[in-house]
């Protein structure tokens, strides 16, 4: 029973929660490269526009259409990390409360609004190769691990010419096995560079942290000061109608 126990623990213990994080490498990897089409449409026009200087009044359509999607992917992000892995990701403060053109400048020249941009336009991506990466070791990894049931699955006539059950196939096997346990390590330590990632550029900057964090400290002690003076207020009544009689 213990032996079952410890073999369950060792074992078992890599694959937790790897579907969940796997699931979330997956769902990242449309998000990541939604921005690309843009950027390259983007890359485009500026080569077009160094031979043709006619067409710079098509060369911010990129950039607009980049500045219209990226609070839709940000949202998108967010859904990701709460359906999958259960976290919230922080907001960043919002300026400018307002439908008017001066809140909208402050939103278009906000640094929330670029870090999300940066983080569309230039960590997505590079996260990108690494979600196919990760994607590709388990998709390997899987197909190495039951590479006897491909070869059952073969024609007779391919099965000894090719690979049959041989030590050539199980060496394949050995090395899915050893793919299978290297995955979630993997998958584990991107999930928590995505996250660290999201939570740099999509959430409050440190020093809207800091702010916060004094708003929060400030508030508390507003609070234990009131209580501490309605329990002096208490007191003194206690006192005053004890005194009475």
């Amino acid at each position: 029973m213990q032996l079952t126990t410890w073999l369950r623990l060792v074992l078992g213990r890599p694959f937790r929660r790897a579907g969940h994080r796997t699931a979330l490498v997956a769902a990242g990897l449309p998000l990541h490269l939604a921005a690309v089409p843009l950027w390259l449409w983007l890359l485009g026009t500026m080569a077009a526009l160094v031979r043709a200087p006619g067409a710079v009044a098509v060369t911010p359509l990129p950039v607009l259409l980049t500045l219209v999607v990226t609070p839709l992917l940000t949202v998108g992000q967010r859904r990701r990390y709460r359906a999958l892995v259960g976290k919230d990701l922080p907001r960043p403060a919002v300026p400018g409360p307002g439908r008017n053109w001066r809140s909208a400048v402050r939103r278009l020249t906000g640094r929330a609004l670029w870090r999300q941009v940066c983080y569309h336009a230039v960590a997505g991506p590079l996260l990108a190769v690494l979600d196919l990466a990760v994607l590709a070791v388990w998709a390997v990894a899987l197909v190495a691990a039951s590479i006897y049931v491909w070869i059952w699955a073969l024609p007779p006539q391919w099965r000894v010419t090719d690979l049959g059950y041989t030590t050539q196939a199980a060496y394949i096997t050995a090395g899915g096995l050893a793919l299978l346990f290297l995955g979630p390590r993997l998958t584990g330590a991107l999930v928590r560079l995505e996250t660290r990632a999201a939570e740099v550029l999509l959430g409050p900057s440190r020093t809207e942290k800091l702010a916060r964090r004094v708003a929060d400290l400030a508030e508390s002690r507003a609070g234990v000061l009131d209580a501490a003076d309605a329990e002096r207020r208490r007191m003194d009544r206690d006192l005053h109608d004890g005194a009475q009689p």
